[in-house]
C-alpha cells in the first residue's frame, strides 16, 4: 500500500509539473500581448517598455522559465504584477505569489471541505434510499431533482442564489458590507486566519464523527443514519470553533459562506446520487445480502451492514476523478458571487494578465487535487482489504 501511495504521488508531482510548464509556454505564447498591454492608451512606447524591464516581462521566454523554476525552488513561485494597494501606474515593490496565495487558500479550501463533505453525506444516503427501495415515484423525483442540480450551469446557479439570499430573502449580506462590518466588530481577528481555524474545526469535526461512528459500531452494532452523522460532524465542527475561541465569528461567516457551499452541494450531490443508486441497486442481488437475510437479520441492518457500505467505493472512486471539475466548478462559482478565494483571484489575474500569479494558483489547484486524489487512495485501500493483501505479504 505504502509503495502504491508513493508511486501515486512522484507520477502526480510529476504530471502536475509537466502541466503547468505547458501552461506557462501556452500563456506566453498564445495570448495577446501582455501585461503592459492594458496601459496602452496612457502609457508612450519607452514607458511601457521600461514597465516590461522592471517586470522582466522583455527578457527570452527560456530564460523567464529558468527564473521561474528558480522561484518555485526557493517557495515563493515567483512575484505578482499587480499588488494590492496598488496606486497609479508605477510598479511598486511586488509581493509573492505565496504571499497572496496565503489569503485565498483558507476561503477555497473551507469552501470545498464543507460543500463536498455534505454533498458526499446527502448524495450517498439519497442514493443509499433510492437503491434500496426501488424504482418508486418518489426515488424517481428524487433522482431527477439531484441530476438537475448536478447539470445546473454553475455562474446561473451562483447568480440566483445570490439574488434570492442576498436580494430578495436578505439572510445573507453583500460581501463588502460583510467585510466592513466584520473588521469593525472583530478588530483583533483576520478573515484569513478566521477561515484557517474554520477548516481546521471542519475536519476536527469530521474526525469527531468518524471515531464516534466506529465506537458505535463495535459497542453497539448500531450503524447511526447517515444525516445523523452529518449533524454530529456539524455541530462537532461548531464546537471545535467555540473551542478554538471562534465561535461567534466564525458561524457569522458561514451566513456568507453559505451561497458558495450551497452551490457545491447542488452542483455535487446528484453525480453522487446517481452513483450510489446503482451502486446499492447492483448490491442487493448479491450471494451475501441473500445470505444476511436467509439467516434472518432484520432488513435495515442488512441494508446498512452489508449492501451500503460496499456502495462508498465506487462514490470515492468518482469523486476521485471528478476532483478536478470539482474544482473548476467551484473557482466559476467563487468568482460568480465575488468570494475572496482562488477562483475569484485566477479570473482577474487571467483578466489582468497576471501570468504568475495564474500559474501560482493552477499549481495549488493542482496540488489540492493530488493530496485529494492520495486521501481517496488511502481510504479506499482501508475499505478494500484485497488493495492491502500485496503490501502483507511483502
Amino acid at each position: 500500500m505504502l509503495q502504491h501511495i508513493l508511486r501515486r504521488l512522484v507520477f502526480g508531482l510529476i504530471s502536475l509539473f509537466v502541466l503547468v510548464t505547458i501552461m506557462f509556454f501556452a500563456m506566453h505564447i498564445i495570448m495577446p500581448g501582455d501585461y503592459t498591454s492594458q496601459f496602452a492608451m496612457v502609457l508612450s512606447p519607452e514607458e511601457q517598455q521600461e514597465m516590461r524591464h522592471s517586470l522582466g516581462i522583455d527578457l527570452p521566454l527560456g530564460e523567464q522559465y529558468v527564473l521561474w523554476l528558480k522561484d518555485i525552488a526557493q517557495g515563493t513561485l515567483g512575484n505578482t504584477y499587480v499588488s494590492p494597494g496598488r496606486v497609479g501606474l508605477s510598479v511598486p515593490k511586488r509581493v509573492t505569489v505565496i504571499e497572496v496565495l496565503g489569503g485565498l487558500a483558507a476561503p477555497t479550501v473551507l469552501v470545498f471541505v464543507a460543500g463536498l463533505g455534505l454533498a458526499y453525506a446527502l448524495g450517498h444516503w439519497l442514493g443509499s434510499f433510492a437503491g434500496w427501495r426501488g424504482p418508486t415515484a418518489l426515488t424517481d423525483g428524487l433522482t431527477f431533482a439531484a441530476i438537475a442540480g448536478y447539470a445546473f450551469f454553475p455562474p446561473a446557479l451562483a447568480f440566483l442564489l445570490q439574488w434570492l439570499f442576498v436580494k430578495k430573502l436578505a439572510w445573507v449580506p453583500e460581501w463588502a458590507l460583510f467585510s466592513f462590518k466584520f473588521s469593525r466588530e472583530y478588530k483583533d481577528i483576520a478573515l484569513p486566519d478566521l477561515m484557517v481555524w474554520m477548516v481546521l474545526g471542519i475536519l476536527g469535526g469530521a474526525a469527531l464523527a468518524a471515531v464516534g461512528v466506529w465506537l458505535l459500531r463495535r459497542l453497539s452494532r448500531w450503524e447511526p443514519p447517515v444525516p445523523l452523522v452529518a449533524l454530529y460532524a456539524v455541530l462537532a465542527s461548531v464546537g471545535m470553533w467555540s473551542a478554538f475561541g471562534f465561535g461567534p465569528p466564525a458561524l457569522s461567516l458561514m451566513r456568507l459562506a453559505a451561497i458558495p457551499i450551497f452551490a457545491m452541494i447542488v452542483l455535487s450531490t446528484g453525480e453522487m446520487m446517481v452513483i450510489s443508486r446503482a451502486s446499492v441497486t447492483d448490491t442487493r442481488e448479491e450471494q451475501y445480502v441473500s445470505t444476511a437475510r436467509a439467516i434472518g437479520l432484520a432488513e435495515t441492518r442488512v441494508r446498512d451492514h452489508h449492501a451500503v457500505p460496499n456502495a462508498i467505493l465506487p462514490i470515492l472512486t468518482r469523486v476521485g476523478i471528478s476532483l478536478p471539475y470539482l474544482l473548476g466548478g467551484l473557482a466559476i462559482i467563487e468568482s460568480s458571487v465575488k468570494w475572496p478565494g482562488v477562483g475569484s483571484a485566477l479570473f482577474n489575474a487571467a483578466v489582468l494578465q497576471d501570468i504568475p500569479l495564474v500559474l501560482g494558483l493552477l499549481l495549488f489547484i493542482g496540488l489540492v487535487t493530488l493530496v485529494m486524489r492520495l486521501a481517496l487512495d488511502i481510504a479506499y485501500a482501508l475499505l478494500e482489504p484485497r488493495l492491502r493483501a500485496p503490501s502483507s505479504k511483502g
